[in-house]
């Protein structure tokens, strides 16, 4: 059922240049998406992984998703809401923190490592996080371009460089096994 909702959501939000009479029921059918996700979310229980930053990340990835919606929704519904703060939510946050999460992962995991994070690895979760955040913040709040976007990218390579420093030598160094 989630994703037949968020599936039509999608595929009204992409028509949307050719239906501008339907501009409501486009930001409504996107925000009832988003609360489907969320939905979803809560049924797999996301509080009881915040021992283990390998597995949490994960749902703070799939959070911003159902962030998205909305913001996307809103952006039909008012013009106080930017159509690019959905997409900044669904590419710098649930893609870009998603791919960090799952190179970390498998990086560990096929190179027989044990599946565990250290301070590092918690460390660039969250300054890719962070990152995100802020991309989403300054579309909805201009007025901190200039303090949020210098931060912003820094962040972000940080964060994936930091991965390439940490996860590095054992990509080239082979597994363990």
């Amino acid at each position: 059922m989630v994703s037949v909702v968020c599936t039509i959501a999608l595929a009204a939000w992409v028509g949307a240049p050719a239906l501008p009479e339907a501009r409501r029921v486009i930001g409504v059918l996107l925000i009832l998406a988003s609360a489907a996700r969320l939905l979803r979310q809560v049924r797999w229980c996301p509080h009881r992984t915040h021992r283990e930053p390998l597995v949490a990340i994960l749902h703070v990835a799939y959070l911003v998703i159902p962030i998205g919606f909305p913001l996307t929704g809103l952006s039909f519904l008012t013009d106080s809401v930017a159509p690019s703060a959905g997409v900044h939510a669904w590419t710098a946050g649930a893609i870009g923190i998603m791919t960090l999460a799952m190179m970390t992962r498998v990086t560990l995991g096929h190179t027989g490592r044990p599946l565990g994070s250290g301070w590092g690895t918690t460390g660039i979760y969250g300054l890719v996080v962070v990152s995100a955040m802020a991309r989403i913040v300054v579309v909805l709040v201009p007025e901190w371009t200039t303090i949020l976007v210098p931060a912003s990218g820094p962040a972000w390579c940080s964060g994936f460089i930091g991965f390439a420093l940490l996860f590095g030598p054992a990509l080239v160094g082979g597994s363990r096994k």
